[in-house]
């Protein structure tokens, strides 16, 4: 993971020493991942849907339109919704539609001073079995805008809240493409005939200009890959030109072929070669050797850019760009501070590491992308502040613990601006991966939700776009038997070397295809949700497990929400962080019986996991102290109950399917009331033997084994 220096050099330079080793050879990823077995499982790779859908184009020439000068229907709202019957005052134009800066197709040559809006309508189909997963909205406009889809309205463009009437006024903008994500169209989108209708609002009645147009798409699904620089150099693959311009497209070869990169960043300090590390994190990413290989559109950001004038803003008084891409691979770290700084340059630093952090928060939460984050790849390390210190992005180590650890950390300025990163303490990693360096595992870990979110977008899943929900899916899917040590407390969920565990696409797979259930909803042993819950607010789902469970994993996960700050609205920093915790109840003859809980008053997640737990019925419980948005995923996989078998004279104790590492207790009684411990083991494998000398002695014993499937 190559580190990056000082705020203080404006993120223009990186440390030309690389601390991480570089692949010289072929690897294979699908075994460790769990992708071959999902592969083997299925009959072939899983469908998947990374394609472009253009609904209504820019400039399209089937738009309908009326002037504002009255309300265009009464009731006044059904002009915006299917079915209504347009009459004569209803024409047809081009967009742009508009007057006074030469930028429109269809001139309103008498709008000024005489009406203020307009009303547009346009039809649009949805085939069959194809409502997309994802919808982006693009609007130019000039000055405001209303946008319904159905009669649902989807976004507001510099215009208060509230109905607006035929002679309403916006606030002052000149026109500009502005990018709307629609999430979770199955909410107003219907298959067959749609209606996106809009009312454009100008400034005023005497205003020099006015323009609108629309765009209505299902983007191609595509991946961000920040990089920092190899000496001069970012790139996967070398630009075919030594000097070329912002959203350069150029295409992939060897093992890119058939991808598509766009240059998102121009740098002085840069040549456009060829970079070994962005390589080899391509090639684990999207290449044609890793788990999705059928991603085919990459934006590639220099780090430095991207954390300023490309994408976070950092340092302006902006909110950050919109990332319209379903996922950003970050394998890179800011770790520190310059060797000779100052006390007020290590503050200076601090500030803007912090800002740093809690505009990718912002943007994740805001935009609906997940963001995998690397750490350092040395066990000797602490948990670097950017960005593996996010609260909303996915932070990946290793399988072998090669990593940074400690939980995020505590900085402290000096004097009365004394300052501290947001959260200390919370657990990092969050899951791992099995490769070299902590840079190849964040792009598995990339690769992973990237195929999961072809198959999501496959499937019309929209709600499994949002970060938190494939954070939950991904964590819950991770195993846990590699590692003789790992545990979780109910205070502490994750565990603090290894995280949720190892990165396992067939598990998470099981998950995202069992579907999104509601709290009261019958569910079964996968599943996930999407929810939101009021303060102190209580949701509950059912289990029922019909099987005996080997292992069952439960993730709850919530973002931090970042509510005001200078940035955003001028005003001072203000967050949103819920505490929330989740038990399991074991439901019998109707009575609730706890089983576990977790319950940490640090991290933004909660995990549950167990093994040898008997088939019956089941309650999750999510609660929240404040209101919060939340993802709850699990899985219960089959599995034998350990059991024993006993000689008949009661000296020879078999037991089998044990699981190992985890405590037994062979128990005794004489009156099936009263029970005694017998003998108590660690089994190292899934059989052992007991041999009792004493025995019984002609007593009438009974014996059972016990264990607590809690870890």
């Amino acid at each position: 993971m190559p580190p990056l220096p000082s705020t203080r050099a404006a993120f223009l330079f990186v440390l030309a020493a690389a601390i991480f080793p570089v692949a010289v050879h072929a690897q294979s990823w699908g075994g460790p991942s769990g992708y071959n077995d999902l592969v083997a499982e299925l009959g072939g790779p899983p469908q998947t849907d990374y394609a472009l859908r253009e609904y209504i184009n820019a400039a399209d020439s089937s738009w309908r339109y009326r002037r504002g000068t009255s309300e265009p229907s009464s009731p006044v709202d059904e002009w915006r919704k299917p079915g209504f019957i347009e009459d004569a005052s209803w024409f047809t134009g081009q967009t742009p539609i508009g007057y006074g800066d030469g930028d429109d197709n269809t001139i309103l040559s008498d709008m000024r001073n005489a009406y203020s809006t307009l009303y547009l309508r346009r039809t649009f189909n949805v085939s069959t079995g194809n409502l997309p997963a994802r919808l982006r909205l693009r609007v130019y406009v000039d000055d405001g805008a209303i946008v319904w889809i159905n009669g649902a309205e989807v976004a507001r463009l510099f215009v208060t809240d509230g109905f607006k009437p035929f002679n309403a006024v916006a606030a002052n903008h000149e026109a500009t493409w502005l990018d709307v994500l629609l999430e979770n169209p199955s909410d107003f989108l219907i298959e067959g005939e749609n209606i996106l209708a809009i009312h454009a609002i100008n400034q005023n009645r005497n205003s020099s200009d006015f323009s609108i147009d629309a765009q209505l798409q299902s983007d191609a699904l595509a991946v961000t890959q920040v990089e920092a620089a190899a000496g001069t150099n970012f790139l996967p693959q070398a630009s075919p030109q030594a000097n070329p311009t912002a959203g350069l497209n150029f295409s992939g070869a060897d093992i890119f072929l058939g991808k598509t990169f766009r240059l998102q960043s121009i740098n002085s300090n840069l040549t456009y070669g060829t970079s070994s590390h962005a390589r080899n994190v391509g090639n684990r990413f999207y290449s044609s050797n890793s788990l999705s290989p059928k991603t085919s559109n990459i934006d590639n950001y220099f780090v430095g850019n991207w954390i300023g004038t490309n994408s976070l803003l950092t340092g302006s008084a902006v909110e950050p760009r919109t990332e319209v891409n379903i996922l950003q691979n970050h394998s890179w770290i800011i770790g520190g501070h310059a060797v000779d700084a100052t006390i007020e340059q290590i503050d200076n630093d601090i500030r803007t590491y912090r800002e740093i952090i809690r505009r990718a928060d912002f943007a994740m939460d805001r935009d609906g992308f997940l963001a995998c984050v690397g750490l350092n790849s040395s066990a000797n390390t602490t948990v670097p502040p950017v960005l593996a210190s996010s609260y909303n992005a996915l932070s990946v180590g290793l399988t072998s613990g090669g990593h940074s650890r400690g939980g995020t950390i505590s900085a402290i300025g000096t004097g009365s601006g004394a300052v501290e990163y947001d959260g200390i303490g919370r657990t990092k990693p969050e899951i791992v991966a099995n490769d070299s360096a902590t840079s190849y595992s964040t792009a598995q870990v990339s690769s992973a939700a990237t195929l999961l979110l072809g198959v999501a977008n496959s499937r019309g899943m929209s709600n499994a776009f949002r970060p938190e929900v494939m954070k939950a899916i991904l964590m819950a899917g991770a195993t846990k038997q590699e590692f003789s040590g790992w545990i979780r407390t109910t205070s502490q969920p994750i565990d603090r070397i290894y995280g949720a565990g190892e990165m396992n696409v067939q598990n998470s797979y099981h998950i995202l295809v069992g579907g999104k259930v509601s709290p009261g909803e019958n569910a079964g042993h996968y599943g996930w949700d999407k929810g939101a819950l009021s303060a102190n607010g209580t949701a509950v789902y059912n289990l029922n497990l019909s099987r005996d469970n080997g292992e069952m994993s439960v993730m709850l996960n919530w973002n931090r929400n970042i509510i005001a700050a200078p940035w955003i609205n001028g005003g001072a920093y203000q967050e949103s962080v819920a505490d929330m915790s989740l038990t399991l109840h074991r439901i019998d003859n109707g009575v609730p019986i706890l089983l576990d809980s977790s319950d940490s008053n640090t991290d933004n997640l909660e995990h549950l996991y167990l093994r040898g737990l008997a088939a019956g019925n089941y309650t999750l419980t999510v609660t929240t102290d404040i209101a919060s948005d939340y993802a709850l995923a699990w899985r219960s996989e089959p599995g034998r109950m350990p059991g024993i078998t006993m000689s008949e004279d009661g000296k020879q104790f078999s037991f089998h399917d044990l699981i190992a590492g985890k405590q037994f207790t062979l128990q005794k009684s004489t009156d099936l009331i009263n029970w005694e411990a017998h003998h108590i083991f660690t089994p190292t494998t899934t059989s052992e033997s007991f041999n009792d000398a004493t025995g019984p002695d002609g007593q009438r014993v009974f014996f059972r084994l016990a264990w607590d499937p809690v870890n």
